[in-house]
């Protein structure tokens, strides 16, 4: 009979152990419950289909442990199979996946519609779109992409709503002459992009053509003048110096601009040799590197007596350009 008492005081403790222990752990981390918003996944869906708008999401209500529950919300998976499935419109019941220690309480929406359209594949031409402005003292000119047009895939409705394949090309964040790897997009009318295609490739090489909007240049001096000596004078010759300035000009204008004038000096009133500072002038929209003015040296000697012009054998001498 002791025996029998003893067994059952061991039993009665134990069981007021566990009890406690239960009360104690549910005090501490009780169970509960908590809804998760996921999106809807399809599984199953057949080689050569596409689903013709994607599926909304689902909020799904749980129940466990308080302490499960933050990281289980994580791992919840809403879902609807497709398998068997042909082209068409269906309302499919929404599943719901958690991890083994918690449990689903319910899912809304419990159905959704869905529908199913063959996939179709057709050729589009890559536009390329600039943003942004180059880099200071450079003008665009150009660009080049290769390839120039990328293959499009998904449901017919949703190709159906590409306008364009568009590659967007941040000007002022690519180096000219380098080609550069930028992601495709498939655009509607309105610029926003189309969910659901595929493109391939979907990297578009892309290479600004870029030039200086202005350059340096190293241009001849040439000397002008307006009127003519006195006839008892002839010019020797005509020095300037420096003989060669260098100007900064818009590059479109290279080929025009291919030297650099003085003022013009007035030749009417020369009696003898003369060495004059006689400003330069550059056309509008040129800079002058050097200095402003250049020194310029006429070498004039009396011209011969009528009598000797025939026997005269001299060389012409270097004259200015006139007016």
């Amino acid at each position: 009979m002791l025996h029998r008492n003893l067994a059952v005081k061991a039993a009665s403790l134990l069981l007021a152990v566990f009890l406690w222990f239960w009360v104690v752990l549910n005090e501490e981390n009780p169970i509960t419950e908590s809804s998760v918003e996921v999106p809807i996944t399809v599984e199953a869906l057949q080689k050569g289909l596409a689903l013709q708008q994607d599926p909304p999401h689902a909020v799904v209500r749980l129940r466990g442990l308080q302490e499960d529950l933050p990281s289980a919300e994580k791992r919840v998976e809403a879902f609807v199979s497709l398998r068997g499935l042909q082209p068409g419109s269906y309302n499919l019941d929404v599943q719901a996946r958690a991890p083994g220690n918690i449990s689903v309480l319910g899912i809304r929406p419990g159905e959704i519609p869905v529908t199913l359209e063959e996939v179709i594949s057709e050729s589009r031409a890559v536009d390329v779109q600039m943003v942004g402005e180059p880099p200071p003292g450079y003008e665009l000119k150009g660009a080049e992409h290769t390839p120039e047009t990328v293959r499009l895939s998904g449901s017919g409705s949703r190709v159906d709503q590409v306008s364009r394949v568009v590659v967007t090309v941040n000007v002022d964040r690519v180096v000219p002459g380098v080609a550069t790897s930028l992601s495709a997009r498939a655009v509607d009318s309105s610029g926003r992009e189309v969910e659901g295609v595929t493109l391939a490739p979907s990297q578009v090489r892309v290479m600004l053509e870029m030039q200086p909007v202005v350059v340096s240049r190293t241009l001849p001096v040439v000397v002008r003048s307006r009127g003519e000596l006195p006839d008892q004078f002839r010019l020797i010759s005509v020095k300037v110096d420096p003989p060669m300035v260098t100007v900064v000009m818009p590059a479109s204008r290279v080929e025009e601009i291919t030297r650099v004038e003085t003022e013009s000096i007035p030749l009417s009133s020369v009696r003898g040799s003369l060495t004059r500072s006689v400003k330069l002038v550059v056309p509008e929209g040129v800079n002058l590197m050097d200095a402003p003015e250049a020194k310029v040296t006429l070498k004039v000697e009396p011209a011969p007596a009528p009598s000797d012009i025939d026997n005269d054998q001299a060389e012409n001498p270097e004259e200015p350009t006139s007016e």
